[in-house]
């Protein structure tokens, strides 16, 4: 069962998936003036449909003085943890997070954190139902959203990172969109907050560079599971937007199947007063050429169309960038997906070729830091957790606008850099020099040997002789 919110048409879940006629559901506060029901009912083929309400009739029970919110959130918080003790974690979700998502009750900071605990129990074992995960993925982008505590928002990322690995459920297309809303506007966090708890919550930990990496490392990787199971199910022709429910999104995701494709463009705001957008053109020749050779039989696999998703960060991103750096563009990911298993295909280019072509809005100044900066196009090195400059070239700045070749596909960027030499180019230098120097002492001990070689083969002038 589902709250249809009109002005955004999503659906906010209410219950868990039941195996009856009868919904039942826990709530302390429901405005029905403003809100309308859906329901979605499956059959056993998993062949789901979603009713919306017209006509309803809601019986609600008032909490009496003999149970007042306090009681009722105690009750709550006694059953749910005798479903979390008996091995049902997602039926403890379903009375902790009304409570929870109530503006009055939202800073209880003891729901908050059974939520986290009881959460963190959850496999895929417990995940039966593709209403089990669209109900779970609502309750975390509710955490998300109204909490600023680095170790809440982190245990959740790592949750989701954990099911994104080892659950064979794919979610719908709605859920899909409902995390990724969740999951990449609502990562940032308070660094003075640095409170860690555990299931004594009597300790407290700095927040550490390694743990912010491995927390933005974990949403790059929820971020990627998206695009798959959406490249799984996405019909050929079809385009989705992802993340454009919000008027200044942090993230905004275009993607589309095709047979045969050419270009995508995505713009979105960047404030009040500025867009940002981003024009990626594929070189779908070389593309579907790359994949005919690593496919043992291309005629016989269904890559007769691929799955493209470009991703514009108009401003902050989940990743990391040195403080010697200046970023004169919104950082862009281009992927190519396989329709067959949605899984990310790496493509490369051969020597002067190209994957694709991006152009995208300057967002900085391009003259930052004078002659003792560099323009260059980087991309995202997930392995090193690095920004590279290989395999991408800078096609250069026109206008409002920032260009670069790609040989590859990752996420990339245009950044400015200070123009230092690195330790391998001048070990390079010192190696060359040296060696000019060795081949320069050669040569004179060569032509000095040479010379007297050659006084020694003269003979001798007599110049007492008579005539």
């Amino acid at each position: 069962m589902f709250l249809l919110d009109e002005e955004t048409q999503s659906f906010l879940p209410l219950s868990r998936p039941q195996f009856s006629s009868i919904i039942i559901y826990y709530t302390q506060q429901l405005n029905i003036n403003k809100t309308k029901f859906a329901v979605e009912v499956c059959d056993n083929y998993n062949y789901c449909q979603m009713f919306n309400t017209t006509n309803y009739n809601v019986i609600k029970t008032e909490p009496t003085d003999s149970l007042n919110g306090s009681e009722f959130i105690n009750n709550a918080l006694f059953i749910a943890r005798r479903h979390w003790l008996t091995g049902d974690p997602i039926s403890a979700l379903t009375l902790l997070i009304s409570p929870f998502i109530n503006q009055s009750l939202s800073e209880n900071e003891l729901i908050l954190r059974l939520i986290v605990e009881y959460s963190a129990n959850i496999s895929s074992e417990n995940i039966k139902l593709k209403g089990d995960l669209t109900f779970i993925y609502y309750t975390f982008g509710e955490i998300l959203n109204k909490t600023n505590n680095f170790y809440i928002k982190y245990t959740v990322i790592e949750i989701l990172r954990k099911l994104s690995e080892t659950t064979q459920i794919i979610p719908d297309l709605q859920s899909l969109d409902l995390l990724y809303t969740n999951v990449l506007n609502f990562y940032k966090f308070e660094i003075t907050i640095n409170e860690k708890f555990n299931n004594t919550y009597g300790y407290y930990s700095t927040v550490n560079e390694t743990q912010i990496r491995r927390y933005f490392s974990n949403i790059r990787h929820v971020f990627v599971y998206i695009l798959e199971s959406i490249a799984k199910q996405i019909p050929i022709g079809k385009y989705i937007k992802l993340g454009d429910k919000l008027e200044f999104p942090e993230a905004i995701t275009l993607i589309t199947n095709q047979k045969r494709f050419y270009q995508l463009k995505l713009e979105t705001k960047l404030n009040l007063w500025q867009n940002v957008s981003t024009f990626v053109k594929f070189n779908d020749h070389k593309i579907f050429k790359y994949l005919n050779k690593i496919s043992p039989k291309p005629k016989n696999t269904t890559h007769n169309s691929m799955v493209y998703a470009i991703t514009l960060f108009p401003n902050d991103s989940p990743f990391q960038f040195d403080d010697h750096v200046h970023r004169l563009t919104p950082v862009v990911d281009i992927s190519i997906l396989s329709p067959i298993d949605g899984e990310k295909i790496e493509v490369f280019a051969e020597k002067f070729d190209y994957i694709a072509i991006m152009k995208v809005t300057l967002i900085g100044n391009q003259t930052f830091g004078g002659s003792d900066y560099t323009t260059k196009c980087h991309f995202y090195n997930e392995i090193k957790d690095e920004w590279e400059t290989e395999g991408v070239t800078e096609l250069g700045i026109s206008g409002s606008n920032g260009g670069c070749l790609m040989h590859h596909l990752s996420s990339f960027i245009i950044l400015r850099v200070v123009e230092k030499f690195s330790v391998d180019y001048i070990f390079g230098v010192i190696v060359a020099a040296l060696m000019g120097i060795l081949i320069l002492g050669i040569m004179v001990v060569f032509f000095v040997q040479k010379k007297d070689d050659v006084s020694s083969r003269v003979a001798p002038i007599n110049y007492n002789y008579r005539r």
